[in-house]
């Protein structure tokens, strides 16, 4: 019986085997992802997701996906994925370089970030190099072939569930997808390269992240402060340093209360922390304010090291730019649908 049961076991992993078509070379900082899970806070369980949601529909819009299938997020690192069989990507967040390498690991051709292109049986999408952002969304046509956890197939890295075992992705990991007839029936869409949301303002310039006032004494305070990215960054919280805030003793010792993402923590040593999709439900810093929803997906494209400004702003103004910022959204969504 137990040799029967071992020859079960080994029949049933050829035929998962043969099923998956694109393996992971180098795995850098990447982990799958979707729009989250929704409804779990009270249990501790953040809502997750991806991180610059944007960048990842336009992206699953370029390989005809619903706009929030799960796709690879990749965070600044060198990345490499072999395709087994013929697929369709695209990927979109970041301003990266991205070539594609033959068989042999000899450079084929360079493709551009923000359009949709084919990857060969045998051939290799390497992200080589960065130059503007940190989180970059890989979509497959057709999309990841995973089991989903809590209704959603992102990665919760505190709890270790969803995704790919519940953690990051790694070297040598083979990726299922499920097929989809209908992205083969048609070239990719020259014309449709879009332009991520988050990159719209000047580059040089030091980028804004403007927020709602929670503690008046706090907001004043931290209004117009420069900061610098520190390398203590992730999808749960911006690390950041420069001018301590001065925090009366009765806020640093709060009682933990709900936060959420965008939510500007003051850590004991007086300097920011911003949250970021994959913070805790709870906290007992003390709060500043929260950064507006048009600046949410900076969180996920601040390079390290990068210079930012806070900026506090009215509820009419914050009413103005988020509404601002979703028309921009929906052109670009829509001129994108159209194209494809």
């Amino acid at each position: 019986m137990l040799a029967g049961a071992g020859r079960s076991r080994a029949v049933f992993m050829l035929n998962v085997k043969e099923s998956l078509n694109c393996r992971i070379i180098k795995a850098g900082l990447s982990s799958v992802q979707d729009a989250g899970r929704l409804g779990y806070t009270k249990f501790g369980i953040s809502h997750g997701g991806f991180a610059d949601p944007d960048s990842a529909h336009l992206a699953n819009l370029l390989v005809g996906n619903s706009a929030n299938s799960p796709c690879i997020e990749i965070c600044e690192s060198r990345f490499e994925l072999r395709a087994n069989e013929s697929v369709k990507l695209a990927c979109l967040g970041a301003w990266v370089d991205l070539c594609i390498l033959d068989s042999d690991a000899r450079i084929q051709r360079s493709v551009a970030a923000g359009s949709a292109f084919y990857l060969s049986a045998g051939e290799t999408l390497r992200v080589q190099r960065w130059f503007a952002g940190r989180t970059l969304y890989l979509a497959f046509a057709g999309q990841l072939d995973l089991a989903q956890a809590l209704g959603s197939f992102s990665t919760d890295l505190a709890n270790q569930f969803g995704g790919l075992d519940g953690r990051m992705l790694i070297n040598g990991d083979v990726l299922p997808l499920k097929s989809n007839p209908a992205a083969f029936t048609r070239e990719p869409a020259s014309g449709a390269r879009p332009i991520p949301i988050w990159s719209g303002a000047d580059l040089h310039t030091v980028p804004s992240l403007r927020f709602l006032a929670y503690r008046g004494e706090l907001a004043a305070q931290l209004h117009l402060q420069h900061y610098q990215l520190t390398p203590q960054c992730s999808r749960a919280a911006l690390r950041l340093k420069g001018v301590a805030l001065q925090i009366d003793a009765a806020l640093s010792s709060a009682l933990s209360a709900g936060v959420i993402h965008g939510a500007i923590q003051i850590l004991p040593n007086g300097e920011p922390l911003v949250l970021g999709v994959d913070a805790q439900t709870l906290g007992g810093y003390a709060l500043a304010g929260c950064v507006i929803q048009a600046d949410l997906s900076k969180l996920a494209q601040l390079k390290i090291g990068a210079a930012v400004q806070f900026e506090c702003i009215d509820r009419a103004m914050a009413a103005r730019l988020n509404c601002e910022y979703v028309n921009r959204r929906d052109r670009q969504l829509g001129a994108v649908l159209a194209s494809c």
